[in-house]
């Protein structure tokens, strides 16, 4: 054991040795200094031989106070700190390792929620066998975050109360307005069947004054004899039939195509403004692309960059850090090989008497480090080698990135001329539809925008489109293909012939507690040149919706059908004979009633 203290204490250089180690102290306690969190070391006789500045301001303990005096006689005599001991106690005597445990304590300096981690330090001897060194306890006053998480968690209870309440007053409106949906329906329903019975009653009524003196049921009259005086005979015939639903609509474009910012800047020039017609491939705006340029330089500089170091790191194994390590090498093997030739002179030398054991020992101590010299040398070679491969891995796909973002870059200083992709009427953007949201602000020459930022919209007046909007109950009977027949105040005379695109499954209700409507679309393929003219985007429009079209229906003038017991008849005229028929009636017109049994075509009726 002497001879190894003689030796160390020759190998320590002298003065030289009490330096580096004072120099070693001086920075470690600059790392504690720096840290964030509070930090405690306790030697294995449980001395405090660490207590950094943290430490200081979290426990309202000074250093100089604690340092050197032992745990146990400047915290046991603390009140509100147990659970901090304990803590410590634990790792002290049982080992263990406590990570993140948030104990309740009160120092000098006040009470605090600390968060704590404490670990047993330990080191290896040349023989394995582990020894304590002491415990290191690093711990945080996380007591504001507690009470951020305590605030946290009572706002959300507050919140779903509120969502709670929001829900029973949702439900609560949904019922109401489903009550006023159904006495809405209620109420179409009852205008339809009031219009059939006023028909119905008028036809009931002129039959009853015609006929009040006639007295016999419809089963009595089957034959009765009447003047053509009486009446007036009606050939039936097959006519067309059609019935439409009338709706407002509104002119617009056949497809609308969004003109986005293909950089972030400032817009240079605007060569065309809202309404004006242009043609596919024509200028839009020039954007101004001094910043995007900006950006390309940048680029093209970290490019460089990372081309440079890619090339340093893939010739790794020819680098000054490599050489390095092999020189290390080169040199333990060297100083190995001397101490073993030194250690066998040694022995010679013992073994005749010449010198004492202590040298042999003192060669064999010697040999055992340049070993381990050689062995630590072998390590930080791999080690080098090993990170020459990561960094080159890291350093090509940095180098690709670079390559991408500059090519991205290039491409986009190209497109700074924005031209339309189409042909169409210039318009301007919706408000709040995203595309990253347009604010509606006119477009003019300084205007900053952004990339992906919707700047125009182009409408294609290769069609047109009309958007209207039909109740409940009619929207039952439009499907996709329906004919529409399209008049407008604008262009008098003029009808335009277009066809249903599209019918929304989706309610639009405007105001709480309004009638619901369905959105319909309707198109139109083919104009004339005179059309092209005459139609703005915009432009209010009435659209007669087709629902049923018929060229070959029976139709018989309204007052040739006459209610008796609630059954629809005719009086058929064959010859002289006149006899009451009964019918069933379809569709009524203004001035018609459909008949789709019960007569034929050529059948002649008394109209009366």
């Amino acid at each position: 054991m002497s001879d190894f203290n003689d030796e160390d204490t020759n190998n320590s250089g002298g003065s030289g040795g009490m330096s580096e180690s004072s120099h070693a102290g001086s920075i470690h306690e600059a790392i504690l200094e720096t840290l964030a969190s509070a930090v405690i070391s306790i030697e294995s006789g449980g001395v405090v031989t660490t207590f950094n500045s943290v430490a200081e301001q979290l426990t309202g303990l000074a250093a100089d106070q604690v340092v050197g005096r032992t745990f146990a006689s400047v915290f046991f005599e603390l009140d509100g700190t147990d659970e901090f001991t304990e803590t410590v106690l634990d790792a002290i005597y049982d080992g263990s390792l406590v990570r993140q445990r948030v104990v309740e304590v009160t120092f000098p300096s006040g009470p605090q929620l600390l968060s704590m981690s404490v670990s047993k330090v330990t080191s290896e001897r040349v023989d394995a066998e582990e020894t304590t060194l002491g415990v290191a306890v690093v711990f945080d006053d996380v007591s504001e975050i507690s009470e951020l998480r305590e605030k946290e968690r009572a706002l959300v209870r507050e919140i779903e109360g509120q969502n709670k309440e929001l829900r029973e007053a949702y439900v609560t409106l949904e019922d109401q307005n489903r009550d006023l949906e159904d006495a809405h329906r209620r109420s179409r329903l009852a205008r339809y069947a009031g219009f059939t019975g006023i028909v119905i009653l008028l036809a009931g009524l002129a039959f009853f004054f015609m006929r009040v003196d006639t007295g016999p049921s419809v089963e009595t009259q089957t034959t009765m004899q009447v003047d053509d005086a009486d009446g007036t005979i009606h050939v039936v015939e097959l006519q067309p039939l059609s019935q439409s639903i009338s709706v407002s609509g509104r002119l617009g474009p056949l497809e609308e195509v969004d003109i986005t910012s293909p950089l972030t800047g400032k817009v240079a020039a605007v060569h065309v403004p809202y309404g004006a017609r242009v043609a596919k491939g024509d200028k839009l705006l020039d954007l101004d692309i001094r910043e995007v340029q900006i950006l390309y330089r940048d680029a093209e500089a970290t490019y460089i960059s990372a081309r440079e170091r890619n090339e340093i790191v893939s010739n790794w194994s020819a680098s000054v850090d490599v050489s390095r390590a092999r020189r290390s090498v080169t040199k333990a093997k060297i100083e190995f090989a001397e101490s073993e030739k030194q250690l066998e002179e040694t022995k010679f030398l013992l073994e005749r008497g010449v010198i004492p054991e202590s040298e042999f020992k003192a060669a064999q101590r010697n040999l055992s480090n340049r070993e381990l010299d050689l062995e630590a040398a072998e390590q930080d070679l791999a080690v080098i080698l090993e990170q020459g491969t990561a960094d080159a891995n890291i350093a090509g796909l940095q180098l690709k990135n670079a390559q991408a973002r500059l090519d991205e870059l290039r491409t986009t200083l190209t497109r700074s001329k924005v031209v339309s992709p189409i042909s169409g009427v210039v318009l301007r953007s919706p408000v709040g539809t995203n595309v990253n949201q347009s604010n509606n602000v006119p477009l003019v020459a300084g205007k900053s925008v952004t990339e992906g930022e919707r700047l125009l919209t182009i409408g294609d007046m290769e069609g047109l489109s009309i958007t209207g909007r039909v109740d409940e109950i009619d929207i039952t009977q439009i499907r996709p293909g329906n004919t529409v027949r399209v008049t407008g105040g604008a262009f008098p005379g003029v009808i335009l012939d277009a066809a249903i695109e599209r019918v929304s499954s989706e309610a639009i209700v405007e105001r709480a507690g309004g009638v619901p409507h369905f959105e319909i679309v309707a198109t139109i393929d083919a104009k004339t040149a005179e059309q092209n003219e005459a139609l703005r985007i915009g432009m209010s429009v009435l659209m007669n919706i087709v629902i049923r079209e018929e060229n070959d229906a029976l139709l018989v003038p309204i007052e040739a059908v006459q209610f008796i017991q609630d059954e629809a008849t005719v009086i058929l005229a064959d010859g002289s004979q006149r006899r009451r028929i009964a019918v069933t009636p379809g569709v009524t017109t203004i001035d018609s009633v459909e008949i789709l049994t019960g007569l034929s075509p050529g059948d002649q009726i008394l109209i009366q």
